[in-house]
C-alpha cells in the first residue's frame, strides 16, 4: 500500500525475527542466470571475481533479464505457435502468463523518476549541470540498443529500456564468486520493498522459494524494508543511476557518476 515512502510492504500483523513476511515461489519469478564463460569474460580458476568482473558479468545477466522480463510483459499478445519475445524457449503455463500481465500493469506507476526513462527535455537540463552523469546513462541506452540489435536483430523496441530500467531498479541477485556466477531473478512483490539503512528485513533464497525475512521485530501497520546497497557499486551516485535517489550524501536529483562504472563491458553472446 501507500506510505510516507510511495508503495511499500507493510506489516498485516505483529511480525518476529525470522518471521517470512513475502514468500514467493521460484517458479513465479523471473530468473536469468550466467557465469563468465557463457559471458564471454575469462576468469582464473580459484580467483575470486574482481570488481570489474561482477560489474561486466552484472551487466550481461541484466540485459538478458530486461529480455525476458519484456517477453513476459508481452506473451499474452502472442499467438501459441510463436510466443512474443525471444528468450522464451520454453514458454510458461497460462496461469504465470496471465500473472506478468497483470503485474507488469501494476509495476508501470513506479517507472515514473527512473533516470534511464527520464524525457529529453530532462536530460538536456541535467546534463547542463552534471554531464559525465548523463553521458553516462546515454552511453548505457546506446549498449543495451546494441546488445539487441547484436542478440535478436532489427531496432530494440522501446519498452525494452522500461523493462530494463525495472530491472536496474528491482531485481535481487544471489553471486558465486568461486564459480564466477550470478543469478539475477525479479521476485513479485518481495520487488516493492523500499530502502532503508538501517534495514528491517533482508532477502534470500531458500529451498524452491524467495523470501523476505524480519531480521528484527516489527509491529503490525510498520513498513518493511531491505537494503538496496548490495548493487554493484554501493557509491550514493550509482544508487541514483539504478533506483533514481541518493540514500547518502549527495544531490537527490543528479549525484556525480564515474563513468567508468558502466563502461563497455564484454562482447555479449548467450550459449
Amino acid at each position: 500500500r501507500d506510505g510516507p515512502l510511495g508503495r511499500g510492504v507493510f506489516a498485516e500483523g505483529s511480525l518476529k525475527q525470522g518471521d517470512v513476511v513475502v514468500n514467493v515461489p521460484l517458479d513465479l519469478c523471473q530468473i536469468m542466470q550466467f557465469d563468465c564463460g557463457s559471458a564471454g569474460i575469462e576468469k582464473k580458476d580459484g580467483v575470486p571475481l574482481s570488481e570489474l568482473q561482477r560489474r561486466q558479468l552484472l551487466w550481461v545477466v541484466e540485459f538478458f533479464l530486461s529480455a525476458e522480463l519484456l517477453s513476459a510483459f508481452k506473451a499474452p499478445e502472442a499467438s501459441k505457435e510463436e510466443p512474443a519475445g525471444p528468450f522464451w524457449s520454453n514458454p510458461p503455463d497460462a496461469s504465470a502468463v496471465a500473472f506478468w500481465a497483470g503485474y507488469g500493469a501494476l509495476l508501470k506507476p513506479a517507472e515514473a523518476g527512473l533516470p534511464l526513462l527520464l524525457p529529453p527535455d530532462e536530460l538536456a537540463r541535467l546534463k547542463e549541470a552534471v554531464p559525465d552523469v548523463i553521458r553516462t546513462l546515454e552511453a548505457h541506452r546506446v549498449r543495451i540498443q546494441e546488445a539487441w540489435e547484436k542478440q535478436v536483430g532489427g531496432t530494440p523496441p522501446a519498452s525494452l529500456f522500461t523493462a530494463n530500467a525495472l530491472v536496474l531498479s528491482r531485481c535481487f541477485c544471489v553471486w558465486n564468486d568461486d564459480q564466477g556466477a550470478v543469478l539475477a531473478l525479479i521476485a513479485p512483490f518481495a520487488d516493492m520493498l523500499n530502502h532503508a539503512a538501517q534495514p528491517n528485513c533482508r532477502f534470500a533464497v531458500e529451498g524452491d522459494a524467495v523470501k523476505i525475512l524480519a531480521i528484527q521485530d516489527i509491529a503490525q501497520d510498520e513498513e518493511c524494508f531491505i537494503s538496496y546497497s548490495g548493487a554493484a557499486n554501493k557509491s550514493p551516485a550509482h544508487m541514483w543511476f539504478r533506483y533514481g535517489f541518493c540514500p547518502t550524501g549527495g544531490s537527490d536529483e543528479a549525484p556525480p557518476l564515474d563513468p567508468a562504472v558502466l563502461a563497455a563491458g564484454p562482447p555479449l553472446r548467450r550459449e
